[in-house]
């Protein structure tokens, strides 16, 4: 009596007036059940119309709890002169809503909140407008929401579950889009379970804390106010080109957080992407493989599954911008990536890495099945940044690891050097001077290895040889001081074998006046005095006390420098000489060379003479190459790579 008493009286306030739409009156759906009846009484006083906690799974309560959809609708659009709605809006917590909740191009009155209630059918909000459509904890269908514009927030998130696809294309959201928990289940045709390219959001985007797709997710030219936060979130789906988070040309004014035990099991995309703040992949994991289903004891076999195909390029951000910091995972937070990374063209404020001297690439060419806290491999190419954060490995040897990292192609044949000319730039201007000079060796070395000079002919093989003696003598330049080492080595060792050579007899005076003077005979290899009384014993100009002493004193240490020193004069290589003997006529060239070999190479004092002369030479070539090279280096004649 109660129940039918109380359509009555509603019938009864429906006035005859102007006729409405279908759906636009409230004597459009006839037979009202208490379900019904209460969500209009609770929606006239602007108070909660509540069901139930939870989603009703019993056929009986759904029953008891079931609202039509068309209901929903037209309280939604403001009610009628008889059934007002308070500016609350539609509040419904617990409730089954039957049939399509169809708001295409509408203006919703007020709020729609469905709160942990069921939607059987599709909810359309193409191109509405509404203030705030909050649908947490609930579970739908599809939802088609193309160009909807929201004044708040547009909630799916807390145990919200879209069994369908999910559509915002061009949406505004002037508020947060918070999918924080929510479950998208379904997927359209092509793969995808969010579908948000070109949405508008005042607010962050909040893809977090349990959040899971088992469709892509798609972003893509999406312009975000504030942050784009996918901490704990699960992308355990993937459209068609196995991308399971799909963000080119985004455009994000605050963070963007791929962290905090995110997953990805496709491909993450930020092709082209712009983000003011910082990219935190640290804590995440990308490329991961699905695990595989338990194995089941039917008698009929099955047929296998096909194995998943692991992720090459599991993290793309190729052309992005990052105002802020990208970190790549760090001591404190390391990242599982199971392939590599492109951020080829890309421009970062500031690099965090784990990479260190240690890290080596794993299997370049495809995704390794085990995962590691630096990416597979790195695509760097045009990469661009201004410095190094904190926590990341400084040293020479962990950022040439971080550049080893590049694929084996590019190491290569494909050789590119704008990442170690950037590497190099990076760490001069952050004041790590010593690591970026032997990054800067390193690159040189790394480029003659990539077969930059081809040792196809002569003249390349001596290309080769000139530029692998460049990097010895002055690290490519980066090591200047090294060459006064290498001559001062020089210098002494040729010293030591001038000495052993005068002790020997090798050396003469220059000057024919001291040489053919009789009265300094004794000083001759040649002079004998004691030959018919007993065995040989012959002179030394080294020591020879009868030489005058005006004359130059044989000094082989000096005269080691007089010969390394082109600009030095210290009279030693003038007045004093290897004596060379003249050679014997042979029979034949080969007898020549033979008895040449065997006098140049022998210790005899005269023979000695021929390898002192090849020294001497040798010394003072070094010294005027090594002269000119110093001097063409510190003057900046030869550029340095840094000064390119």
């Amino acid at each position: 009596m109660a129940k039918s008493a109380a359509r009555k009286r509603t019938a009864a306030k429906a006035p005859a007036g102007k006729a409405r739409a279908f759906g636009r009156s409230l004597k459009d759906f006839p037979e009202l059940n208490e379900a019904e009846l209460k969500l209009i009484e609770q929606t006239r006083n602007g108070e909660l119309a509540y069901f139930g906690e939870e989603i009703q799974k019993s056929v009986d309560e759904k029953k008891t709890r079931t609202i039509r959809a068309g209901l929903v609708r037209f309280l939604a659009l403001g009610g009628d002169d008889a059934t007002p709605v308070h500016e609350r809006g539609v509040r419904v917590q617990g409730a089954t809503i039957k049939g399509e909740l169809d708001l295409q191009g509408c203006t919703l009155a007020g709020d729609l909140n469905l709160w942990n209630c069921e939607l059987t059918d599709t909810l359309t909000l193409h191109s509405a407008r509404a203030r705030t459509v909050n649908l947490e904890g609930s579970r739908c269908q599809d939802i088609e929401a193309d160009g909807v514009e929201i004044a708040g927030d547009l909630d799916l998130r807390d145990k919200f579950v879209a069994q369908g696809a999910v559509r915002l294309l061009g949406a505004k959201i002037e508020g947060n889009l918070d999918c924080g928990g929510g479950q998208f289940a379904g997927q359209d045709k092509d793969g995808n379970a969010l579908l948000c390219d070109g949405i508008e959001v005042g607010g962050g985007v909040y893809l977090r804390n349990g959040f899971e797709a088992q469709g892509a997710v798609r972003l893509i030219v999406a312009n975000i106010k504030g942050d784009l936060s996918c901490i704990g979130g699960r992308f355990e789906g993937a459209d068609e080109d196995g991308d399971a988070l799909v963000c080119d040309s985004m455009q994000v004014g605050g963070d963007v957080f791929l962290s905090g035990k995110f997953v990805a099991q496709g491909m993450v995309r930020l092709l082209g992407a712009n983000i003011a703040g910082d990219l935190v992949c640290a804590g995440g994991s990308f490329g991961a493989l699905p695990e595989k289903p338990a194995t089941t004891t039917d008698e009929k076999p099955k047929e296998a599954a096909a194995a998943p195909v692991p992720t090459v390029l599991p993290l793309i951000a190729a052309r992005a911008t990052v105002q802020g910091t990208l970190w790549l995972g760090s001591t404190r937070s390391p990242v599982q990536f199971h392939g590599g990374v492109d951020i080829t063209g890309a421009h970062v404020g500031r690099m965090v890495d784990a990479v260190t001297e240690h890290t080596k690439p794993r299997e370049p060419d495809a995704a390794p099945a085990g995962a590691g806290d630096s990416p597979a491999f790195l695509m760097l190419d045009g990469l661009v940044y201004d410095r190094f954060g904190e926590l990341t490995d400084m040293s020479a040897q962990g950022r040439i690891a971080f550049l080893r990292l590049q694929r084996d192609n590019v190491l290569g044949k494909d050789f590119k050097p704008q990442p170690w000319t950037q590497m190099v730039k990076a760490l001069r201007e952050a004041g790590h001077t010593d690591a970026a000079r032997e990054v800067a060796i390193e690159y040189e070395k790394a480029r003659r290895s990539a077969g930059w000079l081809n040792s196809k002919t002569l003249l390349d093989n001596a290309l080769w040889g000139l530029h692998w003696l460049y990097g010895v003598l002055v690290g490519y330049g980066h090591r200047p001081l090294r060459l006064v080492a290498i001559t001062l080595g020089l210098w002494l060792a040729f010293g030591i074998f001038y000495h052993y050579a005068a002790v020997q007899g090798v050396f003469a005076p220059s000057n024919p006046l001291v040489f053919q003077n009789s009265a300094y005979a004794q000083c001759s290899p040649d002079y004998d005095r004691f030959a018919e009384e007993l065995p040989p014993k012959v002179g030394n100009w080294y020591w020879c006390k009868a030489l005058p002493a005006e004359y130059t004193t044989f000094n082989p240490y000096l005269y080691s420098l007089d010969l390394i020193l082109p600009l030095v004069d210290l009279q030693q290589d003038k007045d004093w000489a290897p004596i060379i003997p003249t050679p014997h006529q042979h029979d034949s060239m080969r007898h020549w060379m033979v008895n040449y070999m065997l006098d140049l190479f022998s210790l005899d004092g005269w023979r000695l003479g021929h390898l002192v002369r090849f020294v001497m030479w040798f010394e003072i070539l070094f010294g005027w190459a090594a002269s000119l090279l110093f001097v063409s280096v510190a003057a900046g004649f030869i550029k340095r790579m840094d000064a390119e």
